[in-house]
């Protein structure tokens, strides 16, 4: 509507004849009434993608939530070796590190028991934040790749990290972690897409794998739950 000059035009006219304003005048009131519009109809459609990666993540089993949160106790292991290696000092990085770890007191300590029998040692809780940033990580993998026709292509991490950060809920839950920091987070949230799918590539050759062992003893076909994929939850990927 706004590069809509016969429109804009239309509207500009119909203003002027009912009033006294110029024609200056009710063309920044009409820029201002679009990007008002504008601003409503994107805040609704960024709250609809958020609420839609909520409700795909309360459809997923028991075992694939304990699968992802395993996922995201890797992922801030993997961040603080890191940060320490390089002896990063930066307080908006240490910051964003603290909030992706659990201080054990929410709702998903619930896996405190099984984290601890899975846990070969150096693994961190994960928050609440960092479990539902990897589980909408996952909501676009598993609508981006279709696990029973995989192909050369299917794992590619180029295309599938794209997706995930113009993912709205992504964006979501990654601002919420590293809100308050004075640096580009572009990178960071760049280096947990790629741990991700990295552990999330690994799992899917290893179901394939175990595909093609069990085509040739049975016919039977093994489920690509995730719980099977990272081998009954006690695999190593460290």
């Amino acid at each position: 509507m706004r590069c809509d000059k016969s429109t804009m035009t239309e509207i500009q006219e119909a203003f002027a004849s009912e009033s006294t304003l110029t024609n200056r005048t009710v063309n920044n009131f009409l820029q201002i009434l679009l990007m008002e519009l504008i601003g409503q109809i994107l805040s609704e459609c960024y709250q609809q993608e958020v609420k839609q990666a909520t409700d795909v993540k309360e459809s997923m089993s028991q075992n694939d939530r304990q699968i992802l949160y395993y996922i995201a106790g890797y992922i801030v292991r993997s961040l603080r070796k890191n940060t320490n290696r390089i002896h990063q000092t930066d307080e908006g990085v240490l910051a964003a590190l603290d909030k992706m770890q659990s201080d054990g007191t929410t709702e998903l300590s619930t896996y405190a028991s099984w984290f601890n029998q899975v846990n070969r040692g150096g693994l961190k809780r994960p928050s609440d934040t960092l479990v539902d940033l990897v589980c909408a990580m996952e909501i676009v993998v598993r609508g981006k790749v279709s696990f029973d026709n995989l192909s050369s292509t299917s794992l590619l991490v180029a295309p599938l990290k794209e997706a995930i950060l113009e993912s709205t809920a992504v964006k979501h839950y990654a601002d919420q972690i590293f809100r308050g920091c004075k640096f580009d987070n572009s990178f960071q949230v760049e280096r947990i897409a790629y741990l991700f799918l990295t552990i999330r590539g690994f799992a899917v050759v290893r179901a394939k794998r175990t595909q093609l062992h069990a085509s040739k003893t049975n016919n039977s076909k093994p489920s690509f739950s995730l719980r099977q994929v990272l081998g009954s939850k006690s695999i190593n990927i460290m």
